[in-house]
């Protein structure tokens, strides 16, 4: 055997420790950043919308889903985000109000 059995040993590793019952978010949040980091968008998506689907009480796997998902949307389709914005009448920017701190 010449190659590796996996393409990303630590990935792999990352993902079946977030699969097990009781996993640290912090597991979690490094396996999405990986994903991230090695442009594997199609692959999160996946991973975490199944994730969502078994763990249908937590919200981070479907939010990390949902995170992957735009990233796949932005990459297939640059000017959906821009369309969005103007749809709700946003510039190019959204700028927060600073908060009142007397309300």
């Amino acid at each position: 055997m010449t190659g590796p059995i996996t393409r990303h040993r630590g990935i792999e590793s990352l993902k079946a420790a977030a699969r097990w019952p009781g996993a640290d978010r912090n597991t979690t949040v490094i396996l999405a950043t990986r994903l991230a980091a090695a442009r594997a968008d199609a692959e999160g998506y996946r991973y975490f919308s199944g994730l969502a689907g078994a763990q249908p009480g937590e919200a981070l796997p479907l939010a990390l889903a949902g995170f992957f998902q735009a990233r796949l949307d932005r990459a297939e389709d640059p000017g959906r985000a821009h369309r969005i914005r103007a749809a709700f009448g946003c510039g190019h920017s959204v700028r927060l109000a600073p908060c009142d701190p007397n309300p």
